[in-house]
Parts: C-alpha cells; sequence; structure tokens
C-alpha cells in the first residue's frame, strides 16, 4: 500500500506501507499487542504554515495524527500500547530561512510531531528526521520494521516540487469547489 501526500492507512493484516518524503513527515504508529499498524503522510503541522485556505484535513499534522489514531482504534488497537517511529521533516531548500519561514517546513513539522507524541504520551521509539535528504520509507505489520531509504539532496529538490504542486492542486480544487457567496452589510 503507497500512501501519498495527505493519505493515512491503518492494518491488522500482513501488509506493508509506503511513502516518499521531503519536508513532510509520516508518522508510523504500532500496537505491538493487538498487531495494528499505521501511517500518515502530512504536509504541514497545521494551516497557519500554508497561509491558504483550508486543505484536506489529513495534509496538517493534527488532524492527521487524529484521522490516523482514530482509524488505528477501528482496526482494534488500543491507544494506551501505541508506539511510534517518525521520519521525514528534511529541510531541501538551501537557505532554508528563517525559523517560522515557509522555506523551513521541515524544521516546523519535526517539531510538531515530537511535541504532539510526547504530549499524547506516545513513546517515540525510533526517528530519522530533519537533515537535507529525502526519504523513501517502508513500514511492515509483524515485526514493525521500518526501512528506508535516502535520496541524494538534488534529488529531494524534486520531491519538495511534487509536495508543492499537490499543496497548490489542492487548494485549487478547494477554491472551485467554495460557493460564490456575496455578503450584505
Amino acid at each position: 500500500m503507497v500512501i501519498d501526500p495527505g493519505e493515512y492507512f491503518a492494518s491488522s493484516g500482513a501488509i506493508t506501507i509506503s511513502t516518499l518524503l521531503g519536508s513532510c513527515v509520516a508518522a508510523c504508529l504500532f500496537d505491538p499487542v493487538n498487531q495494528v499498524i499505521g501511517m500518515n503522510h502530512f504536509l504541514l503541522s497545521s494551516r497557519k504554515c500554508d497561509g491558504k485556505l483550508d486543505m484536506d484535513a489529513g495534509r496538517y499534522g493534527l488532524h492527521a495524527m487524529d484521522l490516523l489514531i482514530n482509524s488505528m482504534m477501528a482496526a482494534g488497537a488500543d491507544r494506551r500500547l501505541l508506539k511510534a517511529k517518525a521520519f521525514g521533516g528534511a529541510s531541501i531548500y538551501r537557505g532554508d530561512g528563517e525559523k517560522d519561514s515557509f522555506l523551513n517546513v521541515g524544521r516546523v513539522n519535526c517539531s510538531f510531531i515530537r511535541e504532539f507524541l510526547a504530549t499524547d504520551r506516545i513513546p517515540l521509539v525510533a526517528e530519522s528526521l530533519g537533515g537535507t535528504a529525502g526519504r523513501v520509507i517502508h513500514f511492515s505489520n509483524g515485526e514493525f520494521a521500518v526501512y528506508m531509504r535516502r535520496i541524494a539532496p538534488t534529488k529531494s529538490i524534486r520531491v519538495a516540487e511534487r509536495d508543492h504542486q499537490c499543496w497548490l492542486k489542492a487548494i485549487e480544487a478547494q477554491e472551485k469547489s467554495m460557493p460564490n457567496v456575496d455578503l450584505w452589510l
């Protein structure tokens, strides 16, 4: 099963979930007792990072985490037993700017996932966050192993361009679906 930006997937069956990451982050959660795994792929930590209209909920960290956890619980996971592995959050543009800069999305995403997991008391047992390289990850049920391959920084820019195009398409689709409303004052 391959998930794209803004998507998530959970399963109690034998499966491998894969995704390609640049500045985005994927949280790989698992319940080792009930044998349930899940992964999400979020682009931005929160809506305030994009400065645009609300996109699909799964594209934002907070919503992506809630959707994933709820999906895992529906598949039989016990929230109290969840453990996490987190990947992505690369700074893939040169001179990634100030701390809260749009070009520093990777660093903001890394901070978000660590804070979310700590606040929700979900142990982060492994991570590969930050840096300048993109990543391809494969998460398998059974041993709860994550297999990761780094992508050379020059190729990571193409991943960032793909993510940016994904953001723009989602915003455009939402704007087209919004009703035209005239306000009378």
